[in-house]
């Protein structure tokens, strides 16, 4: 019996374990995020941006699929701004 779980199970299983914060965030309150300034611009950008390669690649049927809004709601609730989509 294989025991180990892939890179896709592991990261599925990472996002889903954020939905939940989705109404918690509603409720309690999120803390904001920590940022950085941009040196060039001054804009201030959280140091935690959001990948979505292999997380965020469910199709419509798998069961991931339809937590990936409230783990996008939120992180943009958090304070998130910067999402890097993958081309793959």
């Amino acid at each position: 019996m294989n025991t180990k779980l892939t890179r896709r199970e592991t990261l599925s299983i990472g996002i889903g374990s954020l939905a939940p914060l989705h109404s918690y965030g509603q409720t309690a309150g999120i803390a904001t995020m920590n940022t950085q300034p941009i040196p060039s611009t001054g804009e201030a950008l959280p140091v935690i941006g959001c990948g979505t390669y292999i997380g965020f690649d469910h199709a419509p049927d798998n069961p991931g699929y339809a937590e990936l809004p409230a783990v996008v709601d939120t992180f943009f609730t958090a304070g998130g701004s910067v999402i890097d989509s993958s081309p793959m």
